[in-house]
């Protein structure tokens, strides 16, 4: 499902914007000033010197500065002046002459540990397909933005998958599932098995490694159980053909130990000699392992190998150990074994070769410890540069082709004091050899904590396949800090935090898309107005905020494109939409009903008795009194037709029309052609319809308590009066001139399976009235489309969003209007939002919504309407069987016969698949006999005859028991699970009752007695427990720190074989087959009913209990 929200993607611009936001302070430019306390807002009672008070607008107003110039004030009074153009931190303020403080960071940020996961960065993939960088881990890979280091996205994969490798241009996931191997797609996330280990077990050390004469074959490793045996497996990386045998072997019985190096095998002995391989492709196309050293050489070497590197030129292999100084050298014959600069002690080596003048030269990078970086010829025997650092952690260095007889060189270096240095070289070919130039040489400071290496992105291949450099490289550790060498400039920093969202604190009371600015503004309970720009409805861009502490904002509207009206409890105030602080505020001074209506040319705020009409935000271009000859009359609600008609409808059951005509000078007056309009009964609802036909005009239309649908025109004209024996008109949406869609709250339930609202249809050309469809709350219409079918019948298609306690969700209603007939198609979920207000458009397919807890999101929807395919097995033996959501573990479940996936319900992407050891294949039928899920402790238990599996969403946790009396849960077999979400305890029934802690470590077993035969079912209460044992007796155990058996039930032998379940209402236990037995709480029996048919499940309906039997439903 598409689903976005503002401001979920990391950024890392921070972007000066306006806030206007009330303080304790004194505004600019006031000396000093009082707090009223029934607005809490500042009273300026004097200015400082040089601005004059406006008392009407509570502002100072600088005297001093020319015309369109401004007061700038600075931190000291000497530097400030008039300035035409307000500095950056600043926005003209021209009702007071100055320069005002308008600076807020777009985006903060709360650090979470969610997109690390505390792992270190293994390797930076960069792709041919896609123009994301991936950050490789153990198990999971993070997706970011190459141009600003932003997050998009975490890939995870099967449970099964136990690690990442990273060769060449290639990522492959290795598994423990078969032992096999995969080759990840970047682009559609789509894994591609390429192997099955045949001997051996693939583990986390394994490696890969290609044939020495064909790049396209790989050998990966794996180890028999015993660890003395090292198999070597074949895959082609073009074809994905693959030997499931191992193409040979290597015996580690002496104990040694073996590493591969792009195409070389070191084996290395317990007194660290080493001897060295590698693999060849025979004319026949096999393999053969070929000896390069005939035996163990370098023996006055020690420490394990650190790394190996074959000299491109003269095909001798150069090798570094941990614990010993200097390198060494083995001859391309394996003969020979030369240690070369015996006080050096290299931690690191990189060999690059460059192409200068079809000339290629080889050089050899090599940092020491003690903080020297020295550049080597191909013979190590020419010192080419060397550079001084202090206590070097990691090196990269970078050949970019440049003209003709030169390349560029950078080398980056970073020390122990987390700074990088930059250093950028020309080389040159000569006559005297090779030349270096230093353009370059700069300091690069770190923004991550602790960085560790310096890493480049591998995957990138030209069009003759050869690796190709990227500009940036990255400073790593668990974060990420991204540089591009072109200009040593920061490009990003991919860092463990996500934005911290603007958002309303309490309510939202209305939400808002306006078109033609481009702008979404929200309206809080807590006094926050919120306001984001909105060019890509996608990913609005929050804009400012302002606020009124102490007061509920109640509605928004736009005005003339450029003015936001904003009513408050107490004011109302007029902002320039653009500019915030060109604004205007109008007390309301009556707490008798305040509403705002917004005309092309006016403005209209009914305050109790009051009229204020606007026609630009800086002043009231009228204001009047409507006359009422009772005092007790108060208006209820009001509209402005399109012939600037004022509509009033009064607690009276009155309806008056008012005049304003704008002309010099005003006309404003009772409608002395309309008479006053008395309803006989009490006006419930009324509602403002719109026509496009200027001869009818506007239309009233009202609900009265007589269940009378009343619509009149404007001289109060009866045109309709329709008897609604539906409902309690709560919302009107009118599609056309005609028809409206109604929400109604029913008058009889009953009528409707209990539902308390409903969804009618309305003509006003036909007076016909159609109920549609019912629902359990109150609900909106964001969009209503019309369709007209081949046969001529007419089909809408509505999109509702509904409040649902802890969520909300959106779902599609297609009902066709001449068969009546109602289907839903499409659901979007909302989790954890409980939606208040929302806002939707059909040509752009979007809803805006608010929610209880103050979040603004934006729904894209998807322009065809229908169902989405998430998940297709493509095995007959492993098919769906149940489908489970949590929408606080933020998850749905699919069971298959063997396996549970599980899909984000916020993008429907896979996240893990829960595997069983017991289970390697699909079987034949359903193995997994339940899954239980306790969404506040985020856990999961799933359980086959043969295995229980646990799985801890929260901490990562999982565990996997096989299902044996020795176990440390005791059980042989498993019927069921409850987890108790109050103790944070586990019960497990099977053979025997068995208590667990949340790791199923501490399990105590629950005696009964008769200790034999098996535990069928138990139901849970807060006070006790029921189990049916044998089928044949029911337990029942008080609660306490254990389980005491309080009593045991035997059935009689008709009901062997029952179900159980629990009537808490009547305190009653209920056990049936073909007859109903029903015991008291305490073990009492009451009665039998005899049915004469198996019950096949009982169902609760409010003081009844329903029957469904395969042949009849029974209703009790």
């Amino acid at each position: 499902m598409n689903f976005r929200s503002f401001n979920f993607s990391q950024i890392f611009i921070i972007v000066t914007l306006i806030q206007m936001l009330i303080s304790q302070e004194c505004q600019q430019g006031c000396k000093e000033c009082i707090v009223n306390t029934s607005t809490n807002q500042n009273i300026c009672q004097q200015c400082e010197s040089d601005f004059t008070l406006n008392t009407q607008q509570n502002y100072c107003v600088y005297q001093k500065c020319l015309n369109l110039t401004y007061f700038q004030q600075d931190t000291s009074l000497a530097n400030s002046n008039c300035v035409s153009i307000c500095s950056e931190t600043s926005v003209i303020n021209q009702k007071q002459n100055i320069c005002s403080k308008s600076y807020e960071c777009s985006t903060q940020y709360t650090s979470i540990s969610s997109m690390s996961k505390g792992q270190v960065i293994k390797s930076i993939y960069a792709s041919n397909i896609t123009d994301d960088i991936f950050f490789v881990y153990n198990n999971f890979i993070n997706a970011i933005n190459s141009k600003n280091g932003a997050f998009i996205r975490q890939y995870t994969f099967d449970s099964s998958i136990i690690t990442t490798y990273q060769f060449r241009d290639s990522i492959f996931l290795f598994g423990n599932n078969k032992n096999s191997i995969f080759k990840w797609n970047p682009r559609d996330n789509i894994i591609q098995k390429v192997l099955e280990i045949g001997k051996g077990t693939l583990k986390t050390s394994s490696q890969i490694m290609e044939v020495e004469n064909n790049s396209n074959i790989l050998l990966v490793t794996s180890i028999d159980n015993n660890s003395n045996i090292l198999f070597f497996t074949q895959f082609n990386t073009t074809s994905f053909i693959n030997l499931p045998n191992p193409s040979f072997q290597i015996s580690l019985s002496d104990q040694s130990s073996i590493q591969l190096f792009q195409d070389i095998i070191i084996q290395q002995s317990l007194s660290c000699q080493i001897m060295v391989y590698n693999v060849v492709q025979n004319s026949d196309q096999s393999l053969s392992l070929i000896k390069i050293t005939p035996s163990y050489i370098c023996s006055f070497a020690s420490g394990i190998i650190k790394s190996a590197i074959k000299n491109n030129i003269n095909n001798n292999i150069l090798v570094y150990f941990q614990n010993t100084s200097g390198i060494y050298s083995i001859s391309s014959d394996g003969l020979q074994c030369n240690q070369l600069f015996r006080d050096l002690a290299p931690f690191k080596i990189l060999q690059i070769a460059i192409n200068i003048n079809n000339i290629m030269q080889n050089l050899y990078f090599i940092a020491q410890n003690s903080g020297n970086l020295i550049v080597y010829d191909y013979s190590l025997t020419q010192q080419l540069l060397s550079l001084q650092s202090n206590n070097i952690l990691d090196f990269q260095a970078l050949i970019f082709n440049g003209q003709p007889n030169q390349n560029q060189l950078s080398i980056l270096i970073l020390n122990s004091n987390n700074q990088v240095t930059h250093f950028v070289y020309i080389l040159n070919l000569s006559n005297n050899g090779l030349e270096f130039k230093l353009q370059i040489s700069q300091q690069i400071p770190s923004y991550i904590l602790n960085p560790q290496q310096l890493l480049v992105a591998n995957g990138i291949v030209d069009s003759q396949g050869q690796s190709k450099n990227l500009n940036l490289v990255f400073l790593t550790y668990q974060n990420s800090q991204i540089i591009n060498i072109t200009d040593s400039s920061l490009a990003g920093v991919v860092i463990d935090f996500q934005a911290k969202l603007f958002q309303n604190q309490q309510k939202v009371n209305k939400i808002v898309y306006f078109k033609t600015p481009q702008l979404i503004v929200s309206c809080g309970s807590d006094g926050k107005v919120i306001v984001w720009q909105a060019v890509d409805l996608q990913q609005p861009v929050f804009f400012y905020q302002l606020s009124k502490i102490g007061q509920q904002c109640i509605d928004i509207q736009i005005f003339q494109v450029d003015s936001l009206i904003v009513q408050y409890q107490n004011e109302v105030n007029i902002f320039n939409i653009f500019n915030p602080l060109d604004s205007y505020s109008y007390p309301i001074l009556n707490s008798a009903y305040t509403k705002i209506q917004v005309l092309q040319d006016h403005l209209f705020i009914l305050n109790g008795n009051n009229i204020f009409i606007f026609k630009q935000k800086e002043l009231i271009y009228y204001k009047g009194n409507i006359d009422t000859v009772d005092q007790n009359v108060l208006f209820t609600n009001f509209f402005v037709s399109q012939n600037l008609e004022i509509i009033l409808i009064s607690n009276q059951n009155t309806i008056i029309n008012y005049q304003f005509i704008d002309l010099n000078p005003i006309i404003f007056q009772l409608n002395p052609n309309v008479s006053i309009y008395q309803s006989t009964n009490k006006i419930l609802k009324s509602f403002m319809l719109i026509s496009s036909d200027s001869s009818i005009g506007n239309l009233l239309l009202i609900n009265d308590s007589n269940n009378n649908i009343i619509v009149l025109d404007m001289k109060f004209q009866q045109k309709i009066i329709k008897s609604n024996q539906i409902g309690y008109i709560l919302k009107v949406y009118q599609y056309d001139d005609n028809k409206l869609f109604l929400i109604v709250q029913v008058l009889n339930p009953n009528n409707y399976n209990q539902f308390q609202y409903g969804f009618a249809y309305y003509d006003l050309s036909t007076s016909e009235l159609l109920y549609i469809a019912s629902n359990s709350l109150p609900i909106d219409i964001t969009q209503i489309y019309q369709d007209v079918l081949q046969d001529g019948s007419y089909q809408y298609q509505i999109l509702f969003v509904n409040p649902l306690g802890y969520t909300s969700y959106s779902v599609y209603m297609i009902w066709n209007k001449n068969k009546n007939i109602v289907t839903f198609q499409q659901f979007y979920f909302s989790p954890g939002q409980n939606q208040v207000a929302c806002q939707g458009d059909l040509s752009e397919n979007y809803i805006v919504v608010g929610s209880q807890l103050g979040e603004v999101r934006v729904l894209q929807l998807e322009s065809k309407l229908g169902p989405q395919k998430v998940y297709q097995s493509f095995l007959l033996s492993d098919n769906v069987q149940s489908v489970y959501q949590s929408f606080k573990i933020g998850l749905y479940f699919i069971t298959t016969n063997y396996q549970i996936k599980c899909f984000s319900i916020h993008t429907d992407q896979l996240i893990e698949i829960i595997s069983f050891q017991t289970l390697k294949t699909p079987p034949d039928s359903p193995c997994i006999k339940n899954i239980t899920i306790a969404e506040n402790l985020q856990i999961l238990i799933a359980y086959t005859t043969n295995e229980l599996v646990l799985k801890n969403f929260s901490s990562g946790q999982f565990s996997s028991i096989l299902l044996n009396k020795n176990n440390q849960i005791y059980l042989s077999f498993v019927n069921g699970v409850y987890i108790d979400e109050n103790y944070k305890e586990i019960y497990i029934y099977g053979d025997f009752l068995v208590k667990t802690d949340l790791l199923l470590q501490n399990s105590i077993k629950i005696d009964s007695q008769n200790a034999n035969g098996s535990i069928n079912q138990c139901v849970f209460t807060s006070n006790s427990v029921f189990c049916s044992k044998n089928h044949m007796f029911i337990l029942i155990y008080q609660r306490n720190n254990n389980l005491f058996l309080f009593s045991t039930i035997t059935v009689s032998a008709e009901l062997i074989g029952f179900q159980l379940m629990i009537d808490l209402d009547y305190q009653n236990i209920i056990v049936f087959t073909q007859q109903i037995a029903i015991y008291a709480i305490q073990g009492v029996y009451i009665q039998t009913i005899n049915l004469g048919s198996q019950i096949n499940q009982i169902l609760y309906a409010g003081q009844y209990i329903v029957c469904l039997t395969y042949s009849s439903k029974f209703t009790f």
